[in-house]
């Protein structure tokens, strides 16, 4: 009796090879939980020091803005004004844009798609939902306000006497550039690093990624923080008077709250871009009636 040979080797596959990639069902470390009160993604590319720099741009601008105004009157050179406010206010928000941009794109990221840089029809209900709700809370603070500290000496609506330059830097950049830039630095950017920060934090700590307190908790937090950074951004056009400051946080916040709440809830910046449009169009439209009065 003879022992038996070595087992002859197993057939090689039939078909192509196969791939050692996970199956698309396989789960990732980090779970892209989205739940149904909420649309934001749970993850971006950039991070909150990196959103805070269109803002610390922002701030440049405003010293610069600041530096030339002390050099011409000390040089008692005079341009003129309405011209001169249409190009500082304008080139201001296109390096703001650009800022974002670069900001995003650093990451091989697209500003619709991570921004959330869209309106939909709907949005433009939801935004003049969002107009009302805020118009109403920034009344009642406001009222509040003056009432505690008295009425401001003046507001932060120059309304240009030109009808051409009113229509470029009043309508154009206050109702259409600046929302659109400025709901891209708060809402787009810096709410969203927040969050993801902050979920990130308590999944360090052993949280689920699907726990509804951490998801909870992380939305309030990135409402809070960008609202606030947005509120405080603007205090500046009133340094002359206190007063102006108290009345320009009563009116910026709910707004900046509003927002905030909407970019949460639909994942997009177009309603809270509407709800920023028609708040600077009344505001607007406000100064040209007590100019005309």
């Amino acid at each position: 009796m003879t022992a038996p040979g070595p087992a002859a080797p197993p057939p090689p596959p039939v078909g192509p090879p196969r791939s050692t990639e996970p199956p698309a069902w396989f789960a990732p470390a980090f779970v892209p939980y989205r739940p149904r009160w909420f649309a934001l993604p749970q993850d971006v590319r950039w991070g909150v020091p990196s959103a805070l720099l269109p803002w610390g741009v922002f701030l440049a601008l405003i010293g610069l803005q600041f530096g030339l105004a002390a050099v011409l009157q000390a040089a008692r050179l005079r341009l003129p004004h309405e011209p001169t406010a249409f190009v500082v206010e304008l080139g201001g928000y296109l390096v703001l844009a650009a800022t974002v941009v670069l900001v995003v794109r650093r990451g091989g990221g697209r500003l619709g798609r991570d921004l959330g840089l869209a309106i939909r029809a709907i949005d433009l209900a939801i935004g003049l939902g969002g107009f009302v709700v805020a118009t109403l809370a920034r009344t009642i603070l406001v009222a509040l306000a003056i009432g505690i500290v008295g009425r401001p000496s003046h507001t932060n609506v120059t309304i240009e006497p030109d009808p051409t330059w009113f229509l470029l830097t009043n309508v154009l950049v206050a109702c259409v550039v600046a929302p659109v830039v400025e709901e891209s630095m708060a809402r787009g950017l810096l709410l969203r690093a927040v969050r993801s920060s902050a979920l990130r934090r308590g999944m360090g700590r052993g949280v689920a990624a699907d726990d509804r307190g951490l998801q909870a908790r992380a939305a309030w937090l990135a409402i809070l923080a960008s609202s606030l950074v947005f509120t405080l951004a603007h205090i500046w056009e009133g340094f002359d008077d206190p007063r102006v400051i108290v009345a320009l946080v009563a009116a910026t916040l709910p707004t900046a709250f509003v927002a905030g709440a909407l970019a949460i809830r639909t994942g997009r910046l177009g309603a809270g871009i509407v709800v920023h449009v028609l708040t600077n169009l009344s505001a607007t439209l406000l100064g040209l009636s007590q100019l005309h009065s």
